[in-house]
């Protein structure tokens, strides 16, 4: 229902002077004992017919929310445009009518003025007697351009109404909600003179126009002419413009609908981002502009084909040659309008599976580079040195992070290592067993999900550790207070991380801690060689130890325990072989993801009695085997 219309003109001359019972039961409602703010948004019916003027300022837009505290009044005043002829005596200008429905008409000079303590929006209905231009746009989800019943408006879209004479906007509404008896997605605009006039539909991202004048009902036609891309408008066809049409004083509304309809294959930022991740064959096809947009600011791996200089439709031909017409293509630009005609023309040229971002690159928040850019970076730290025995840290977290597929680390020469994880970006190692200094080499080579390779050498330099204790195949380091110890992996695994550490520096007495540990704990860590794997790793010492040392170990979360029950003494005491397993016994990190985390070291209770003194080579268990009497903090990064 249109509120110019002249039902409405004879509600509001029959209406009289009703206005002071509708105020007080506007201003009724009980102040608040503290002020809270409200806001009135305020809306302009038939757009370009009037103002409103709020405590005497004027509205600057439309729709605009004025915030409030709850509790005071405020005046709102509505003001007709100078009219063209102007208004004749006695004839009703307009009135005020507010969400909760209730009208209060104005006369020419007296504000009202309401006190709110809730949200309102208040439209000023003006009156008009050049007509009204009005219509509906409306959701064609048959796409077929009529008005089907059951196919809803679509609200929050601009329309203008344009002088033909010199494009000038003359009025500007937008399309509203079906409260208080409106349409949904309708839209009323006038003018304050006579003349001749276009609408102009502001199509949102994702949405094509429907087909124009379909069939032989006018009142169910879509009005403005599509955009014909790749082709140029026809003169006078402006994309998603009227005809022309006339405003004179006494004539009827104009109404002139329009249809449209999504894109099938509309996606955000965000479902675009996680399509690239998931389907390696994703092509991101950038139809702005090269140097102004698409050069500065763009997702890597990006195509770009520009559509408006025309360079898509000139080479959509090479495009085909180098993806194929199958390929999974999401097309881009800044908001997303020039992409849906993209899409839209793709489609229509043949390609199959084509996508389109909703909205653009302005609302795409991750990672995006310059065309001088390179990308990916791929950083495998600084050159540097480590000596035999001793954990390293290979350190790639200095190249390119977004979008990667995945992180590989190799080694090219020197003496062999395993990796604790040689897809991390930060694994570890332990130096192996030397016979002379030598350089050892390692490659990180850094994929996207595009595909995009870069790759980086970083030289470590291996020197001995003058250790000559022990086998040459036995891994030689020194304990925290510079004892010689050896360790050897005799089965099921290797070594990946060894880092000596003073024992006293754990404070905690959870569990069952031993009473002293000659060479300190050592954080150290197994790579196993299958998921849930065991291995048996032998650790060498200096000299013969008493036979009632055994190996403890220490959990952050349970403490102290003796382990002596998976210990095993050699003959002469000098080498204790352990068994660990992945996700088992002596794994701290409760995974089966091939590495055992197995802090510890040996130790011992109070030395017993002379009397019980058991010298034979046997499982260690110390004087309080199988007890638990015990902060070791890892940060292992494995």
């Amino acid at each position: 229902m249109s509120p110019c219309s002249k039902s409405w003109k004879k509600r509001s001359r029959a209406a009289a002077l009703v206005f002071a019972l509708v105020l007080t039961a506007i201003a009724a409602f009980a102040p608040l004992a503290h002020a809270e703010q409200y806001g009135v948004t305020v809306m302009v019916r038939p757009a370009g017919a009037g103002d409103v003027y709020v405590d005497g300022l004027l509205t600057p837009s439309y729709p605009y929310t004025w915030v409030f505290d709850g509790g005071p009044k405020h005046t709102y005043l509505a003001v007709p445009k100078p009219r063209n002829p102007a208004p004749g005596p006695n004839e009703p200008l307009s009135y005020f009518s507010f969400n909760t429905w209730v009208t209060y008409y104005q006369d020419n000079n007296n504000p009202m003025s309401v006190a709110f303590n809730l949200s309102q929006t208040l439209y000023a209905d003006f009156k008009s007697i050049l007509g009204v231009v009005k219509g509906v746009v409306w959701d064609d989800i048959n796409r077929n351009g009529v008005k089907d019943a059951g196919e809803e408006g679509l609200v929050g879209w601009t329309v203008q109404l344009r002088d033909a004479s010199n494009d000038q906007v003359v009025a500007q509404d937008i399309t509203i909600s079906d409260k208080f008896g409106y349409t949904e997605g309708s839209f009323a605009l006038c003018a304050q003179q006579p003349g001749t006039y276009y609408i102009a539909y502001f199509v949102q991202p994702g949405y094509i126009n429907s087909p124009r004048h379909v069939g032989g009902d006018a009142s169910k036609w879509s009005e403005p002419y599509p955009n014909p891309y790749p082709a140029a408008p026809a003169p006078g066809q402006s994309p998603n413009t009227s005809d022309p049409f006339t405003l004179q004083v006494g004539g009827s509304d104009v109404v002139r609908h329009a249809g449209y309809y999504a894109y099938s294959q509309n996606m955000t930022p965000d479902q675009a981002k996680l399509l690239s991740e998931q389907n390696r064959d994703v092509v991101f096809v950038d139809v702005r502009e090269t140097t102004a947009e698409f050069d500065p600011n763009h997702i890597y791996c990006s195509l770009n084909y520009p559509l408006n200089s025309g360079y898509l439709a000139a080479n959509v031909g090479a495009l085909k040659d180098a993806v194929g017409l199958g390929a999974k293509i999401v097309t881009v630009s800044n908001l997303g309008y020039r992409s849906t005609l993209a899409a839209k023309f793709l489609t229509e040229y043949g390609f199959t599976d084509v996508s389109n971002m909703v909205p653009g690159m302005n609302s795409w928040i991750w990672y995006t580079i310059a065309s001088n850019q390179p990308y990916p970076v791929a950083n495998a730290g600084q050159d540097s040195a480590v000596a035999e025995g001793a954990n390293y840290t290979l350190d790639g977290s200095q190249s390119s992070t977004f979008s990667i597929y995945s992180y590989t680390w190799s080694q090219v020469s020197g003496p062999v290592v395993v990796l604790s994880n040689s897809n991390a970006l930060k694994p570890t190692f332990v130096t192996p067993s030397l016979t002379a200094d030598a350089d050892a080499v390692f490659r990180l080579r850094v994929e996207t999900f595009c595909r995009l390779v870069a790759q980086d050498d970083v030289t470590i330099h291996f020197t001995e550790n003058g250790i000559t204790n022990y086998p040459n195949d036995v891994i030689s380091f020194y304990s925290y207070n510079n004892k010689p110890i050896g360790v050897k992996v005799i089965s099921g695994g290797s070594l990946v991380r060894m880092i000596p550490l003073d024992n006293k520096t754990i404070t905690s007495t959870k569990g069952a801690p031993p009473d002293g540990m000659p060479y300190g704990i050592f954080d150290w860590a197994v790579r196993t060689n299958e998921a849930g794997g065991t291995a048996k790793v032998t650790f060498y010492f200096p000299e013969a130890q008493p036979w009632y040392y055994t190996w403890f170990k220490y959990s952050p979360t349970n403490g102290w325990s003796n382990y002596g029950d998976h210990a095993e003494w050699n003959a002469s005491f000098t080498q204790l072989t352990l068994t660990v397993t992945d996700n088992g016994i002596g794994d701290d990190d409760g995974q089966a993801n091939w590495i055992v985390l197995d802090p510890g070291g040996l130790g011992y209770y109070n030395q017993p009695a002379a009397a019980v003194v058991d010298n034979s080579p046997q499982t260690s268990r110390g004087d309080d085997s199988g007890s638990s009497r015990g902060c070791f903090i890892s940060s292992l990064g494995l």
